[in-house]
């Protein structure tokens, strides 16, 4: 048994992800070139409060593609949260589409 391995669930617009989830894998699009720079998602939660989650580029920066997976505490509000790429280059910034997704308390049923 591999015991470094991971359980994640891919983030869809139709999931349905409670209060407290971790291992929440975000995978987002940003339409840009993202070679030579450092990446993340901005996250305004319900509370108003605001975060920087640490992405990672997947696959070829080519492509575009910003990933997280959810920790301990990202995902600590029950409402909409607020999901922007960041993506920062030597020559600028750059800011990609914001996702809006509702996280729901433990047994709420929609």
């Amino acid at each position: 048994m591999n015991t470094t391995s991971k359980i994640c669930k891919t983030f869809s617009t139709s999931s349905r992800i409670y209060k407290h989830s971790v291992g929440i894998l975000f995978r987002i699009p940003t339409d840009a070139d993202l070679t030579d720079s450092i990446v993340s998602f901005l996250v305004k939660k319900p509370s108003n409060k605001s975060a920087i989650w640490s992405a990672a580029i997947y696959g070829d920066p080519i492509s575009g593609m910003i990933e997280y997976t959810t920790a301990t505490g990202d995902l600590d509000d029950d409402g909409f949260y607020y999901l922007q790429a960041y993506a920062e280059f030597p020559s600028g910034n750059f800011y990609g589409e914001t996702l809006r997704f509702r996280i729901y308390d433990s047994y709420e049923v929609p």
